[in-house]
């Protein structure tokens, strides 16, 4: 999965680099990612009600991930970067138990017992 990851950023830093003179601000790439999520939302709920693809959804997600690589890169992160956020995050979710964690029913979210 890492080369996979490796091998997304860089498709996307090269995308970038061929339409460095167009690229879009700051602005209109949030706005984009915004509309790719939206997407991905969409998709999933079509799915659930029959009426879409595991394939779509996995087109979405990728679409959303590139999106969200090109918002990282506006922030000079480079893709040892992104795998060390991503590895940061597996640990934490690994070490998540019944034990040291709840559902919390009004946020919807895995919440640290005691807070």
């Amino acid at each position: 999965m890492t080369d996979q990851i490796t091998r997304l950023f860089e498709s996307t830093e090269d995308f970038i680099y061929r339409f460095k003179d167009h690229l879009p601000s700051y602005g209109e790439q949030l706005r984009v990612f915004e509309e790719e999520t939206t997407e991905l939302e969409n998709a999933v709920w079509d799915y659930i009600q029959g009426k879409d693809t595991k394939s779509h959804i996995a087109k979405e997600f990728a679409d959303v991930a590139v999106t969200a690589i090109g918002l990282c890169m506006q922030a000079d992160l480079v893709s040892e970067d992104l795998i060390s956020g991503i590895n940061f995050v597996i640990d934490e979710l690994n070490n998540k138990t019944l034990d040291t964690h709840y559902l919390n029913e009004k946020t919807g979210k895995i919440t640290k017992r005691g807070k």
